[in-house]
């Protein structure tokens, strides 16, 4: 018995630390994930692959179509120049150019593209060139082996590790019989069309890289007088991938149930964070951070289960007689609101929309602005310039394509992309993505759920006190979430639901305002259920909790926390998904209060429960008058609970 318990202590000591086992029990709620710039042979092996080299019949090149263009004339010089490069990765750069001034040609724009594991995007691959066709869907990529080794060297600085790994990294993928990195293009260029076209089984994909070799010049031609004895290829990558191949293979869902479904009362609470009650905010503490980077470490620390699915907010089920007396009084307003479906709106133009919505007019017109946005693209500024302007060479010929009088304006132009008018903090190549992204959707987004918010509490809702108005307000708010010494964090809402109060002498309406609810707008999902529905992720989840938390807190400025009342305890939110909408509620209890503002962690350990409503999609027609209900009461609520104050 010795023996075995000596053993079994041994065997579960602590992990080294930096360890793989110290890793994985460091993070055991997280599915590490490697980079497409570091897949080894280990990936290629697990990922099933068949590579078939064929050989082309023929191999001599066609003529060019007369008459040539200033992009074709800057092709061919770019392509002519090619033959006197000595060094590999300088005809890399000329290849690069020869495709890029073609795709000027046929008008196509370039991006980037991410790779999903769970539906979830889990890496940024940046390309040269990524080509789409109509409708948008991208049909093929184009890479090349300097840009590759570029791009590792990069991560491997990023990481701070010293040259020679990652030199040796390369040598060893030279070994690979296929870059593990073309494969992981290939399935991110399938898994984005079957984003896009779910009806088709099978996705046809194509990856083009240039590849050179030596070769034996004629001596006797004057043309190779200069050259150097490479030739350079262009090698098409095909792939036929299944759909079902993308969906068991790397779209299963994760095998842990907080990947599919958040703990909506304490035993799942208590079952999936095990740990949680050495996991406290007076033990582990949140410093120093924002609530849009909070995640489910933060879920934990504040104890939140979440409660889903049901059509109405239990807090406001008592008001929905207010709400029908409200509704029979503006029929007009009402018919607006039901007036105009999809479909309708996708044939009308701004002033048409403006002339036939009617007081809803204006949240016609957002929404049909969500509906004819253009995707996203990425403008990310860590696309060395080299990639799109002549090599810097006294070698090379720019040809008369480039004095062109109809030409781009300089040779450095690039390939024009849609972008943001704004201009976010870079952050580094993946969190930038994700920023840009929002930064260029979220616009939209807020704006679509303010029209509705705003027009709705307007046009609609009938309140009683005539000194204050319960009203939308766009601007956001900044929280400062500083309860204890143990939480020191910040938070900021996309706008909020404000109660405004008149001038007691000059009767004017003033700034002095109290917030209500905060709105919180997201411009896409990063997580889909089993139906392939969008649903909110556990991070949005948490940048919820802060700003319900902020909102609360924004209360506690004045006064103490034991002081306040009822209603004040009582915290909604409002969440944006591009055209869908839902209801966040939560009462502080006084537990949980004590809890929060507390250094000393309590012997019972209280919950932070919010109620969430379905979502109501707001494209479609039906949904609105349900939504703008469930409004309506929130909006009773604060009438009655500031009618006697």
């Amino acid at each position: 018995m010795t023996t075995t318990s000596a053993a079994l202590q041994t065997w579960h000591r602590e992990p080294e630390p930096g360890s793989l086992r110290s890793i994985i029990v460091q993070n055991p709620r997280l599915r590490l994930y490697t980079n497409p710039l570091e897949w080894t042979t280990d990936h290629l092996e697990r990922l099933s692959y068949q590579l078939h080299v064929l050989t082309p019949d023929n191999e001599d090149s066609e003529e060019v179509p007369q008459p040539y263009t200033h992009h074709w004339a800057e092709a061919l010089a770019a392509a002519n120049s090619t033959r006197r490069c000595r060094k590999k990765h300088n005809r890399d750069e000329d290849m690069r150019l020869v495709v890029q001034r073609l795709s000027l040609e046929a008008g196509l724009k370039s991006t980037t593209i991410s790779i999903r594991y769970n539906k979830h995007s889990v890496a940024s691959i940046l390309l040269p060139f990524l080509f789409h066709k109509v409708p948008g869907s991208p049909s093929w990529a184009y890479l090349d082996e300097d840009w590759t080794a570029d791009r590792r060297h990069e991560r491997n600085d990023i990481h701070k590790r010293p040259f020679r790994c990652g030199a040796r990294f390369i040598e060893q993928i030279r070994g690979c019989p296929i870059d593990p990195l073309y494969i992981a293009v290939l399935i991110a260029l399938a898994q984005d069309n079957a984003r896009r076209n779910s009806k088709k089984t099978r996705y046809t994909v194509c990856l083009f890289v240039p590849e050179h070799s030596k070769t034996i010049l004629d001596p006797t031609d004057e043309q190779n007088k200069w050259a150097d004895p490479w030739a350079t290829r262009l090698i098409q990558y095909s792939a036929v991938i299944s759909k079902e191949y993308l969906q068991k293979g790397l779209s299963q869902p994760i095998s842990s149930a907080m990947a599919r479904n958040y703990p909506k009362d304490e035993p799942q609470f208590e079952r999936v964070f095990k740990q949680n009650k050495q996991h406290t905010l007076q033990s582990r503490g949140i410093q120093n951070s924002s609530g849009s980077k909070w995640g489910l470490d933060e879920l934990e620390a504040f104890r939140v289960v979440l409660d889903t699915g049901s059509s109405h907010l239990r807090k406001l089920r008592d008001y929905a007689q207010d709400v029908n007396n409200m509704l029979a009084q503006s029929p007009d307003e009402l018919a607006a609101l039901m007036k105009l479906s999809l479909p309708q709106i996708q044939k009308l133009d701004h002033k048409q929309l403006r002339k036939e919505g009617g007081a809803y007019s204006g949240f016609y017109v957002a929404l049909s602005d969500i509906t004819r946005a253009p995707e996203p693209t990425n403008n990310a500024p860590n696309r060395p310039a080299r990639n799109v302007k002549p090599p810097n060479r006294r070698d090379y010929d720019p040809g008369v394509g480039f004095s062109s009088p109809h030409g781009p304006s300089s040779a450095g132009s690039v390939v024009p992309s849609e972008g943001s008018v704004f201009s976010p903090k870079y952050e580094g190549p993946v969190e930038y993505d994700e920023q840009l992204d929002r930064v260029m959707n979220e616009d939209l987004a807020l704006d679509f759920v303010s029209q509705f918010i705003s027009t709705t509490i307007d046009c609609l809702s009938v309140q009683t006190p005539k000194d204050f108005s319960i009203e939308h307000f766009r601007a956001n708010t900044k929280f400062t979430l500083k309860p204890s010494s143990k939480v020191d964090c910040v938070s900021v809402d996309d706008g909020a639901i404000i109660r405004r109060k008149v001038g007691s002498t000059i009767r004017e309406w003033t700034s002095e305002r109290s917030l209500l609810c905060s709105i919180e707008a997201k411009a896409r999902y990063r997580k889909a259920d089993a139906n392939d529905q969008g649903v909110p992720d556990d991070k949005v989840l948490a940048q919820q909790v802060s700003e319900l938390l902020g909102g609360l807190m924004f209360k506690v400025r004045r006064r103490a926390y034991e002081d306040l009342l009822d209603h004040e305890r009582c915290r909604f939110l409002i969440s944006a998904h591009q055209t869908h909408i839902s209801f966040l509620h939560t009462d502080f209890s006084e537990n949980y209060l004590e809890y929060l503002y507390s250094d000393n962690q309590p012997e019972v350990l209280p919950f932070l429960e919010i109620q969430r409503t379905k979502e109501f999609d707001l494209m479609d027609i039906n949904e609105h008058l349900a939504a703008a209900k469930e409004l309506l009461r929130m909006v009773k609520y604060f009438d009655k609970a500031y009618e006697n104050l």
